[in-house]
């Protein structure tokens, strides 16, 4: 490979928003590592590489994985053997784009599925970090070295019945934050990307079996009485928020056209803001938040985010100001604790 063509590893690419980016970074003329827990990579990348459009030919690469899988020495050894037998391969991009799903209420919830939901959304993401950042911190190609998160607008607000996924997102967030501030002395960007609702088979995903188990029995009390339905499935109400929510996700899933965001244009969105494309929105959003947050038009040093998606930017915006109500109205509260002898 030459410095000249970004190296770009994706996971998740077997659908969905990691498939439209990856198939975006191939059209580019940009090389691709791809993993997912598929044997082969997806069929649609081996016409975008063969065809002639781009001289010289991108490269393709792809790893077999399933992040589900809770044992970070395997995923760790699959990537550094792979980079060891390819000792002219320098990552320039990491996305960490692979997520699941799962619906239940937190009474029910099984442990060990909130356990799953973590090893792929959180903790497959830190090893992946962990693997590939003596990779590209050696790197001394002139491409610019960037780590994307792929969070939602679930890592920043809370929905009932998403406590696995929204939890898992929440630590990303954390990851996103702490990581910025260790990798920017090496100039390697991060971008946290927030996704909203995008036409894709996700909101299927998190219909899966024993994900909860049934309610326990009320302590003290008997069946007797009580209408059967409420008492053996409770959360079961279409009133119910946590009903209400996992209805509305299934709407995504099952009616055509009912999310807004196309994959496409994310990936787009999402592939601009990596490469700095003068011009493009994306690129003028990060530059705006560089001077907002005093670092002038410089990026590096500081988290940049994305939002992703038309409906999740007003459920975040509304998350932000509930909580800076909730923090300004506090203010005088948080010094009551003060020790005698601290100033005011």
């Amino acid at each position: 490979m030459t410095s000249a063509i970004p190296t770009w590893l994706i996971t998740g690419t077997s659908n969905g928003f990691g498939l439209a980016l990856a198939q975006h970074v191939l059209t580019a003329g940009h090389n691709l590592i791809s993993l997912s827990r598929h044997v082969e990579p997806h069929p649609s990348f081996a016409g975008i590489v063969s065809s002639s459009t781009f001289s010289p030919k991108r490269s393709l690469h792809h790893l077999r994985h399933d992040l589900s899988t809770n044992d970070e020495t395997v995923l760790k050894s699959l990537i550094t053997s792979f980079l060891r037998s390819h000792s002219e391969i320098n990552i320039d991009v990491l996305v960490n784009n692979a997520a699941i799903t799962v619906f239940a209420p937190i009474e029910t919830i099984l442990t060990s599925t909130v356990h799953e939901v973590m090893t792929v959304n959180f903790y497959s993401p830190l090893w992946m970090i962990q693997a590939c950042l003596p990779n590209m911190r050696a790197s001394h190609n002139s491409s610019p070295k960037v780590i994307v998160n792929i969070s939602s607008t679930q890592g920043l607000c809370q929905d009932p019945s998403e406590l696995a996924y929204d939890a898992s997102k929440h630590a990303l967030e954390a990851l996103s934050g702490v990581l910025v501030k260790e990798v920017s002395p090496f100039n390697i960007r991060v971008i946290n990307a927030n996704l909203g609702s995008f036409r894709t088979a996700f909101a299927t995903s998190g219909d899966r079996a024993k994900a909860a188990r049934a309610p326990p029995a009320v302590e003290g009390s008997t069946e007797s009485g009580r209408e059967d339905s409420i008492w053996k499935a409770p959360y079961d109400d279409p009133e119910h928020p946590a009903t209400a929510r996992v209805n509305m996700v299934k709407k995504y899933a099952n009616v055509p056209n009912a999310a807004k965001g196309d994959p496409s244009k994310g990936a787009a969105i999402l592939f601009d803001a990596v490469m700095c494309r003068e011009g493009s929105e994306a690129n003028e959003a990060l530059e705006k938040q560089m001077v907002n947050a005093g670092t002038g038009q410089t990026k590096g040093g500081t988290l940049e985010r994305l939002l992703i998606g038309s409906d999740g930017w007003p459920k975040i915006r509304g998350q932000v100001e509930l909580l800076r109500t909730q923090i300004e109205s506090c203010e005088s509260v948080a010094k009551l604790s003060n020790a005698d002898d601290v100033r005011q």
